[in-house]
């Protein structure tokens, strides 16, 4: 009997199908698997606090500011790295550029306690502070850690002026302007028109007041700044009963130098 090519084919087919059906397979044992290397975090320190102390100063002034690293790290050893050092850094706007200025390192110190430094500003504006920790600056400088910044407001002290003196007349409104610099804005006017001690007349820059008797008046003016800073200015506003002036004054004194012809240009 013959047989056909495509029975033989079939036939091979089968024959390998019961073959692979009947073989075991077996894979190569991988070994251990080495993970990638990765940087020993135990090199960086924690990182300290936000330093913290008052944010709105005067120039000249010295301040305290504060910060802390808590918690600690291990050295690979598996040993307690409990001892940091650290260092302030004080910002300041300069041609609209942040620049920095750094201190040495200060330590070494404990976690958890607190680290203290005192600073000057002589510039007024808006400065900023950081603080760096690090195990050992003289081994590990690229293994710190930083701090967020702290923003001060630095200010001259607060100046009022009342402006004048004033000069008017009777009956007539006299007009006043307040003015204050340094400090820390926004500010507050208040005016004493009436010279009893209490600023309770008018509010804001702008004043005003009409006397009805001639003579030498005393005004004062009481500015507030944002953070609570009080100045106050006084001046004088001379008041002439209508048509007299100031240059009559002198020359009728001089003319005639009697108190009682200037007091009648008053009355």
């Amino acid at each position: 009997m013959k047989i056909k090519s495509k029975e033989i084919v079939l036939m091979i087919i089968i024959s390998l199908v019961m073959m692979l059906a009947t073989t075991t397979i077996t894979f190569a044992d991988p070994g251990p698997i080495t993970p990638p290397d990765i940087p020993n975090e135990n090199k960086y320190p924690l990182s300290p606090h936000m330093p913290s102390g008052p944010t709105y100063v005067l120039t000249g002034e010295e301040h305290t500011y504060w910060t802390m690293v808590e918690g600690y790290s291990t050295k690979e050893t598996g040993e307690k790295q409990d001892e940091i050092y650290v260092k302030f850094c004080w910002g300041s706007i300069e041609c609209s550029t942040l620049t920095w200025t750094e201190e040495d390192w200060i330590g070494p110190f404990n976690t958890s306690e607190r680290i203290e430094v005192s600073h000057i500003w002589s510039e007024p504006g808006n400065k900023y502070i950081c603080a760096y920790s690090i195990y050992n600056p003289e081994q590990d400088a690229e293994y710190l850690k930083s701090s967020p910044y702290l923003e001060v407001f630095v200010t001259t002290e607060l100046v009022a002026d009342a402006g004048g003196p004033y000069e008017g007349k009777t009956q007539e409104a006299i007009e006043f302007v307040g003015q204050c610099s340094g400090g820390t804005p926004p500010y507050s006017y208040q005016w004493d028109l009436d010279n009893d001690g209490a600023y309770d007349d008018h509010s804001g820059r702008f004043a005003s007041n009409i006397w009805h008797s001639p003579g030498s008046y005393v005004i004062s003016l009481q500015v507030t700044d944002h953070i609570g800073d009080i100045a106050s200015s006084t001046t004088e506003v001379v008041i002439l009963k209508q048509g007299v002036t100031l240059l009559k004054i002198y020359k009728i004194f001089n003319e005639y130098p009697t108190f009682e012809r200037l007091l009648n240009l008053f009355n």
